[in-house]
């Protein structure tokens, strides 16, 4: 089962063209432990990682453990953040329900063509 996790890091971020340290591959293992993520989903997982991984200024092509570290806790922040966000809407305030009856009538006008 390792074995294949490690094969599957490795699979995504050289997707990325990126290369991966011993201790690089075992901290992105730890992260998906930590997670819980499902063997469905974890390739998608790590190319999220590996995505806003390339999105830093300061990437090599060989992954720093610190980059990658500020790049899980920002994800973890901003995950975060968007819990808190659903959290305050408030659907009732966005929607708002028109009964037919107390609507005015609308009569057609020839003249106009149109309904007054």
């Amino acid at each position: 089962m390792a074995d294949d996790r490690q094969r599957r890091i490795l699979k995504v971020f050289r997707k990325f063209s990126y290369s991966l340290a011993p201790e690089v591959s075992q901290r992105v293992e730890e992260i998906l432990d930590e997670n819980e993520i499902a063997d469905d989903e974890l390739e998608v997982t790590i190319e999220m990682l590996a995505l806003e991984y390339s999105k830093q200024e300061d990437v090599n092509m060989k992954v720093d453990l610190g980059v990658l570290e500020r790049v899980y806790q920002g994800m973890r922040n901003q995950s975060e953040h968007v819990d808190e966000d659903k959290e305050l809407l408030d659907p009732e305030s966005h929607l708002y329900v028109i009964d037919a009856f107390d609507m005015p009538l609308w009569h057609w006008s020839p003249e106009a063509g149109t309904f007054t």
